[in-house]
């Protein structure tokens, strides 16, 4: 949906609102924090639940209200490992706060990114009900490393890539997938088709629970692989709105 600018260009803005006026549903799945998307929910007059926290969590907007929420379970163990970590940053998401011991260059080009603010003040972990973990270290080869040796140690938990410098800990059986699972079981009609769209790896989950789902052209290897349809456009040529304009011509006025 958004380009590399982190924009909702006025071409896909246009043709989901044109969706959404002829009876589609609109709405995103996302790793982000509630309060980071709030903008594009106001721009994009979302009324139906979104998917946050890359699957920890799930906002309505109508109701203003959290209506799903995974969090993990941090153990003395887990937080001892994570903070003999070596050359790494680390953050931790509590509700809609998010809090490091360090904040580092990788810190704060995600703050920059993502118009937050990362507190250094880290509550008491154990008590407190954290929805994910970011790993953030310029080197992937290195956060793959470290991911097979939390999962060795950690078998319950779940990890994903958000981006290659962002290691994701995720409470067990989180996923966007699961998610959409979870909204398919208590939210949706059962007759509706569910078309979902994806770039990268921690998007692979959402494509296999839709219908229909759909990889732009520049999404990552594996999510192609898995996915109902690669679209000849990337997220910089608009390639939303160039399958919603086929899909809103089948629907009548």
């Amino acid at each position: 949906m958004l380009d590399d600018q982190q924009r909702i260009s006025s071409i896909n803005h246009q043709s989901i609102k044109e969706f959404q006026r002829k009876g589609g549903i609109f709405t995103f799945a996302t790793g982000r924090v509630q309060t980071s998307i709030a903008s594009f929910i106001d721009l994009l007059d979302i009324q139906h639940p979104v998917i946050t926290h890359n699957g920890a969590q799930i906002y309505c907007p109508k109701t203003e209200k959290v209506i799903y929420r995974q969090t993990l379970t941090m153990k003395d163990s887990l937080i001892h490992t994570l903070s003999n970590l070596e050359n790494v940053e680390i953050m931790y998401f509590i509700d809609e706060q998010i809090y490091t011991h360090q904040k580092g260059a990788m810190i704060q080009l995600f703050e920059e990114k993502e118009n937050l603010t990362v507190y250094t003040e880290v509550p008491t972990l154990k008590n407190e009900g954290v929805t994910k973990i970011i790993i953030a270290h310029t080197n992937h080869h290195y956060l793959t490393f470290i991911e097979q040796q939390l999962k060795d140690k950690y078998p319950s938990l779940c990890t994903t890539f958000s981006e290659p410098e962002y290691l994701e800990l995720l409470p067990n059986e989180t996923s966007k997938g699961n998610a959409l699972k979870y909204l398919k079981e208590h939210y949706i009609e059962p007759n509706r088709e569910i078309i979902t769209f994806g770039n990268n790896i921690n998007d692979i989950p959402l494509i296999q629970e839709a219908d229909i789902g759909i990889a732009v052209n520049n999404a990552h290897p594996a999510l192609k692989q898995v996915s109902t349809i690669i679209l000849e456009t990337t997220n910089q040529e608009n390639a939303i709105a160039n399958y919603l304009k086929k899909r809103y011509e089948e629907i009548p006025i």
